[in-house]
């Protein structure tokens, strides 16, 4: 009797001790915070909080900890650069993240004041990046969308140090337009994305060349994952370009000196990819997957599938699937006004592409004759180009606000666009295809330039 208790005590006591071993990188874990009120001592409270992002203790952070920004009753600002040197661990990421205490709780910006100027260029003024993670399980998140705002940085907005992994962004927005020379020439990233398991989620980029843009390293598996994102523009630049850069841009192996032993895996779910993107997303490697996405009237591409010839014997090196998404591109009956027929669907015939269960309204399918990207269940209406490629026919798919969609002008407003309903009528015969997301307003607020767009060419 004896033996079994001291047995039982014994087990009772190891179970504890293993108990507490797997709870003790909870257990051990800190709170952080940054505040222009504190006094920039230890950060452990308000009182004691480090002033900036950049004034972070980072021999006192460890996995499981937490980075607390203070945004004030209205918002702050702070004009620094937040370098994330150390890694989290599984099941104890480091996380930066907005306040959501009342008095604190206002929009957090990181500005990097890299505003731009046409002489001399390069170096561009201000700071480099806004957030750059060196390490792996970080998140970065806002209390609310938009929470954390980061703009004007001359190399990124978020800088994602090719090596890592399992990083977490949401509720961000990336704002970062530096410069605009003539003829467009302009500088600027929102992401620079890679490593493995990148969740992108719920975040809004705006004014952006490039908005996501994946960067390849020898031997890498990058994997992303974009959800419930937006990606557009909210003005005019130079009042006649019709778009603003690209809005998720694949690493290209095909140019000098690029590397090419490497893959690649990209998610798009629930994403709007315009108004005011002049493409939503250009891939060149791997596997791109999109779904229940909307493209809103890009004036180059929705989805432009570029991968370079596969070897003889060797697999197609890149597959791409779209399902359930809606492509919109206004035109006019007869011949269209220059740039307002655009590509929505565009391929060099190389790798495998499958559309299925989507919509088409307007622009022109550009891809071989000889390729079949139909996987079935498409509409498509007032297109140009290889049509049978996708649909053997065109069928109005009767959208929510089609007349707003088929009215638009050659100058059109791009804000009217992200204003507009696109789910299917009932009864028609479109319906359960095309986007399940069907309105802007399902993820955010309207943006886009209001007033309409000059002819190209300049005003």
């Amino acid at each position: 009797m004896r033996m079994q208790t001291l047995k039982t005590f014994t087990l009772s006591v190891l179970l504890a001790l293993s108990g507490m071993a797997l709870s003790q990188p909870q257990a051990m874990a800190k709170v952080f915070y940054i505040s222009p009120g504190g006094d920039g001592t230890t950060g452990n409270t308000w009182g004691k909080a480090w002033k900036s992002p950049g004034q972070i203790d980072w021999n006192a952070v460890n996995a499981g900890d937490q980075l607390v920004l203070d945004g004030g009753t209205a918002g702050i600002t702070y004009e620094a650069e937040l370098l994330v040197p150390k890694s989290g661990q599984p099941g104890a990421p480091i996380t930066i993240r907005q306040s959501n205490q009342t008095g604190h709780n206002g929009q957090v910006l990181l500005y990097g004041a890299a505003t731009g100027s046409p002489n001399p260029r390069p170096p561009l003024p201000g700071l480099s990046n806004g957030i750059k993670i060196q390490g792996s399980y970080i998140n970065v998140v806002a209390a609310r969308r938009d929470g954390i705002k980061i703009k004007s940085y001359n190399e990124s907005c978020v800088n994602i140090v090719p090596g890592n992994s399992h990083i977490n962004l949401r509720n961000l927005e990336l704002e970062n337009r530096v410069y605009l020379g003539p003829y467009g020439l302009i500088q600027c990233t929102g992401l620079n994305f890679a490593g493995f398991n990148i969740q992108v989620a719920a975040c809004d980029f705006r004014e952006c060349q490039t908005a996501a843009k994946e960067i390849a390293v020898a031997g890498a598996n990058n994997m992303a994952v974009f959800r419930d994102c937006t990606f557009g523009s909210t003005r005019h630049y130079l009042n006649f370009t019709r778009g603003c850069g690209t809005a998720i841009l694949g690493a290209n192996p095909q140019v000098p000196g690029a590397v090419t032993n490497y893959n690649s895996t990209v998610y798009a779910h629930r994403c709007a990819f315009g108004p005011h993107v002049t493409a939503g997303i250009i891939h060149y490697k791997g596997n791109l997957r999109v779904s229940d996405s909307l493209f809103l009237a890009p004036p180059q591409y929705g989805v432009s599938c570029q991968p370079a010839v596969a070897t003889a014997g060797s697999a197609a090196n890149a597959n791409v699937r779209i399902n359930h998404c809606s492509f919109i591109t206004p035109s006019q009956p007869g011949t269209p006004p220059y740039g307002m027929l655009g590509f929505p669907i565009e391929s060099n015939g190389n790798g495998l592409l499958k559309v299925a269960n989507s919509v088409v309204y307007g622009g022109t399918i550009r891809v071989p004759v000889t390729q079949n990207i139909n996987g079935g269940g498409n509409f498509q209406f007032r297109v140009f180009g290889n049509t049978t490629a996708l649909s053997a026919s065109q069928v109005d798919p009767q959208f929510q606000d089609e007349a707003a969609v088929a009215a638009m002008p050659s100058n059109y407003e791009p804000y009217q666009f992200a204003l507009l309903n696109y789910s299917i009528m009932p009864g028609s015969p479109a319906v359960d295809k095309g986007s399940r997301l069907t309105s802007v307003n399902q993820l955010t607020t309207p943006y886009g330039p209001k007033g309409p767009i000059l002819p190209l060419g300049g005003p």
